[in-house]
């Protein structure tokens, strides 16, 4: 499902706060935490890993868009 502009019209209209995060501040927060990433995949052994290989191949799929929800 994305979040497009009628739909945050519709939560800001609620009073909700939507904050769009720009891509450059996302890749930021995903560079640092990265390692914590990387590390908890590898907690889970062979299931982390097929999560991991899910979560990377919906990312690409889907990549972080500052139009919507991703």
């Amino acid at each position: 499902t994305k979040l497009g502009k009628d739909d945050v019209k519709k939560f800001k209209k609620m009073g909700v706060k939507v904050y769009i995060l720009p891509k450059d501040e996302r890749d930021r927060w995903e560079k640092k935490l990265d390692p914590v990433k990387e590390k908890e995949f590898a907690n889970f052994g062979e299931f982390g890993q097929k999560v991991k290989k899910i979560a990377d191949d919906v990312n690409s799929r889907y990549p972080y868009s500052e139009e919507g929800l991703y």
